[in-house]
């Protein structure tokens, strides 16, 4: 009988090549209806931050940035997650934010845009890069990640303005779908960042850069743990909690 390596290793633990495996495999295992969108996303945002790396996955100075993603897909997973949109939408997450750039230059036609999108502006560009998303992806997934997306030139106070719209459009009497999904990926976002930060001080981090970021997060996490236990999701809350 073939045994499956890692199952349940700690996904820190776990490098591109393990993760990518990993979420194959779970993917074929467990989504149902789909699937193809899950793994077409989990190919582009490999393209599209390809040349990207992210800071400490435990002692190891630079990674391939789309580990972070892939590391959230997982944890999805994990938790019984198994839309396929919201698998996607975790894959992509940070395309927005990091990669708007790479998206206009080569899937925009700049022809094809409404006229109100002007590509020589930030806000344009993304508005742009929203669209193809919604194209190759639908709206769903698109719409999710543009929740979970910081705007441009983004302060502190922004990142909890934000997170407590999110939890606001969430808990409603009649809860926004597109804000659940977006809640339960920042979530899932927050326990990857958070829970990077002991290995930020292994890595020779100062305590007080590493309590900067802390401080950046607790906010967030005040604010989404009550919404995901609002909306049932009582295990991703506990784990943040823990934070």
């Amino acid at each position: 009988m073939m045994t499956i390596a890692f199952p349940r290793t700690p996904l820190k633990e776990m490098d591109a090549a393990s993760l990518v495996f990993e979420l194959s495999r779970q993917v074929e295992a467990r989504v149902f209806d789909r699937k193809g969108i899950v793994m077409a996303a989990a190919m582009m945002a490999t393209h599209l931050h390809r040349n990207q790396t992210r800071g400490v996955r435990r002692d190891l100075p630079r990674v391939p940035y789309i580990e972070h993603p892939m590391r959230n897909t997982l944890r999805a997973l994990r938790y019984g997650k198994t839309g396929p949109e919201l698998l996607a939408a975790c894959l992509m997450h940070d395309t927005l934010e990091d990669c708007v750039d790479e998206i206009v230059d080569q899937y925009v036609d700049a022809d094809e845009l409404p006229g109100h999108i002007a590509l020589e502006t930030i806000s344009g560009r993304r508005a742009a890069a929203h669209l193809w998303m919604t194209d190759a992806f639908g709206a769903t997934v698109a719409d999710v990640v543009l929740d979970v997306s910081n705007k441009v030139a983004c302060t502190r106070r922004d990142y909890w303005v934000k997170m407590a719209t999110l939890a606001a459009r969430a808990t409603a009497t009649v809860p926004d779908a597109i804000a659940v999904m977006a809640v339960i990926v920042k979530a899932l976002d927050l326990l990857d960042n958070a829970g990077a930060l002991r290995h930020q001080l292994a890595a020779g981090d100062t305590p007080s850069v590493v309590l900067r970021r802390a401080q950046k997060y607790l906010p967030a996490v005040k604010e989404l743990s009550p919404a995901l236990r609002f909306i049932g999701e009582t295990a991703i809350a506990d784990d943040l909690d823990t934070l």
